[in-house]
């Protein structure tokens, strides 16, 4: 994906973030719609979703939603 963002033929591990959780990626989302202001922000969870059913629903809704990506 960084090489899809960037718009760079190669990207070394060193380049990158260096992501160890959930928590990291939500805040580097909640950070860049933010608009400059992170004072309004009190949690982030995450939850893994095992039920097949539920699943389908969140991939259909994701794939219903326009995505920045």
């Amino acid at each position: 994906m960084a090489k899809a963002i960037w718009g760079v033929d190669s990207v070394s591990s060193d380049q990158l973030p260096a992501l160890r959780s959930s928590s990291d990626i939500a805040w580097g989302l909640w950070n860049r719609h933010s608009k400059g202001s992170l004072s309004n922000i009190n949690y982030f969870f995450s939850s893994q979703i095992v039920n097949q059913e539920t699943l389908n629903i969140i991939t259909r809704a994701m794939n219903n939603e326009k995505q920045d990506r």
